[in-house]
């Protein structure tokens, strides 16, 4: 999926638990090697706007390492363990991932 920008916002469904990939990499500036953990979730793309057109769902994949929905993933077996609705609705629900000003990435449970 495309990058959401500062101010924008897309509609999703998670279609299972995220894997967790280490992606391998060298830095431009430094030349140094770096390896980094991301989690790549199966989604439905309901809406984005770099995509104007869509007027169907599709299937992508989000790669992030944005805090909220990797601590989502981590904890999943937790939540639904104590029955949380988080669990519940990252099962079968509708979210909306924004990206606030402070660049953070914000989920939203949509109803």
């Amino acid at each position: 999926m495309t990058s959401l920008q500062i101010g924008e916002s897309a509609i999703i469904e998670f279609d299972s638990e995220a894997d967790v990939v280490k992606i391998t990499f060298t830095d431009k500036q430094s030349g140094v090697e770096e390896t980094v953990q991301k989690y790549h979730f199966p989604i439905t793309l309901h809406s984005h706007p770099s995509y104007p057109h869509l007027k169907e769902p599709i299937k992508l994949i989000w790669e992030t390492i944005a805090k909220e929905p990797t601590q989502l993933n981590d904890t999943l077996s937790e939540l639904a363990a104590a029955n949380a609705p988080e669990a519940k609705h990252f099962a079968k629900g509708k979210w909306e991932i924004e990206i606030l000003d402070s660049k953070k990435t914000k989920l939203w449970m949509l109803k």
